[in-house]
């Protein structure tokens, strides 16, 4: 075996023209025909708080665009945030897939990935674009469903939405609980995806409650099974035993290490939503919302066909790639899971309205990566054992406390003011626990003895290991990374 380079990137999903406009036509029970023009609602005057006080969209004087309830309704295949940007002036989404996430470039400024880091741990690293959800800072690609409207401010945001807002900012604003009318609202959607072999399908539900004319609860669920189009073909059979680079021109023995999976940057997303508002006077209005997301997702979207032909040239044969291949040597899976609460309380003064905005935000994320052909670069010697395979195990978790106190000027004069304070406080937990199978291991567990030699032959001594020194005899952990973050911010701000 011989130390190479890792050489991936990227790959993009495509909807199948029939089948997208099969679930246009069939999916939703309150549908629309694919060839009839937009809606005459979605041309309604939208009003949004960008500026923090309600205002039409044409009065604002910020580069923003912001997308209403009727384009989202019409939009039925946009599920979150990078499908909205194909219909966003100055917003670009590049789509690395679930397991990775997709950037965000705002004005020609990228950002990173909208979910948890998988070299620093946390998901609230917004960078340069701050997303809100509600009135909760949290940097999450959301689920779109049942939103009044999304608002994207482009250009410099500090002053009202703080750190992270460099590029511009994305505020998710869902539907408040409606006092006056019962709703249920149920779609679904079926459609295919080129190279995909599974069919992928989208159900949602909204139902709103009025219990008396100033106490409403609304609720949302939605699930959505995206079926995968990547191929991992030369996933190890066992760990510790199989040659992840066996002689590709024996088919035996390909078969013998190496084991395929089809479509395996699946998604399931299962996402929740529970609001409840109570107007407890003309003056003091409260709502009390809570959101859930779980994204499972089966494995990373790249294609690695560069790294299959570095292989190829040094066995001096062709191996089978395709442009949906992914040549890892074990599977990537993720889940990560997002805990939303949201209590905003509005008192009217007459002259100024004050808002209490408290948010709790929990972020877990489970997953696993595969270090393979990383480790064979660093010159650690283990290219000279034929059986070295290894992968990470990484979990993260995130709990983030904020509040803000918001005094807006609410009089006709030619004065506007606006006065607030802003706190956080966050911890961060990473831990990450490499594993080389059967490098150390001197049990029974292993089908042949330690370092992949077989019993009874001399082991040969390997230096300049990360954990050199270290007695790691017995176990297969080789590398362990513990990090622990905790930060506050303060901040007064005005305009």
């Amino acid at each position: 075996m011989k130390t190479r380079r890792q050489v991936s990137q990227p790959l993009s999903a495509r909807l199948k023209p029939v089948s997208g406009a099969v679930a246009m036509a069939i999916g939703s029970m309150a549908v629309i025909p694919v060839s009839q023009p937009l809606a005459d609602e979605i041309y309604d005057e939208i009003f949004v708080t960008a500026t923090r006080r309600e205002t039409s969209v044409q009065d604002i004087p910020y580069n923003i665009s912001a997308i209403g309830a009727g384009e989202l309704q019409q939009l039925r295949g946009v599920s979150n945030i990078g499908g909205l940007a194909r219909w966003v002036p100055g917003m670009v989404s590049v789509d690395q897939g679930a397991r990775a996430s997709s950037p965000l470039i705002m004005r020609g400024i990228s950002v990173d990935d909208l979910t948890f880091s998988e070299s620093s741990g946390g998901n609230s690293n917004g960078n340069t674009v701050a997303t809100y959800v509600g009135e909760v800072p949290v940097y999450i690609d959301l689920v779109t469903k049942d939103l009044a409207r999304v608002e994207i401010l482009r250009g410099p945001q500090g002053t009202l939405f703080g750190a992270n807002s460099l590029a511009g900012a994305v505020r998710y604003i869902p539907n408040r609980p409606n006092f006056s009318e019962f709703e249920v609202d149920l779609h679904s959607k079926v459609y295919d995806i080129d190279e995909s072999g599974d069919t992928s399908y989208d159900l949602d539900g909204v139902v709103n409650l009025p219990i008396t004319d100033r106490l409403a609860v609304r609720g949302v669920l939605s699930y959505e099974d995206r079926a995968g189009f990547v191929d991992q073909k030369y996933l190890v059979r066992e760990p510790g035993f199989s040659v992840p680079e066996p002689d590709f021109s024996d088919p035996v023995d390909v078969s013998d290490n190496l084991r395929r999976d089809k479509d395996v940057n699946d998604v399931e997303t299962w996402y929740a939503r529970t609001s409840l508002a109570w107007d407890a006077t003309d003056d003091i209005s409260l709502l009390a919302t809570y959101h859930y997301q779980d994204k499972d997702v089966g494995g990373r979207q790249i294609n690695t066909q560069d790294s299959l032909e570095l292989i190829q040239q040094d066995q001096g044969v062709a191996i089978p790639t395709g442009f949906y291949d992914n040549g890892l040597r074990f599977d990537e899976h993720n889940e990560q899971t997002n805990h939303i609460l949201e209590f905003v309380a509005t008192f009217d003064f007459g002259f100024a309205e004050l808002t209490s905005a408290t948010g709790y935000i929990d972020y877990e994320d489970d997953g696993q990566r595969d270090q393979t052909d990383l480790l064979l670069t660093f010159g650690y010697t283990y290219a000279d054992y034929p059986t070295f395979s290894s992968f990470t195990s990484e979990k993260a978790s995130e709990e983030t406390f904020t509040q803000e106190l918001r005094l807006v000027s609410t009089g006709d004069g030619p004065w506007n003011w606006i006065g607030g304070f802003f706190y956080s406080d966050a911890e961060r937990d990473f831990r990450s626990e490499e594993y080389t199978p059967c490098m150390y291991n001197t049990d029974q567990t292993c089908p042949i003895g330690p370092f992949g030699v077989p019993s009874g032959a001399d082991v040969p001594e390997i230096t300049n290991l990360p954990n050199s020194g270290a007695d790691l005899t017995g176990t297969d952990i080789e590398y362990i990374q513990d990090e622990h973050q905790e930060s506050e911010e303060w901040a007064i701000f005005g305009e």
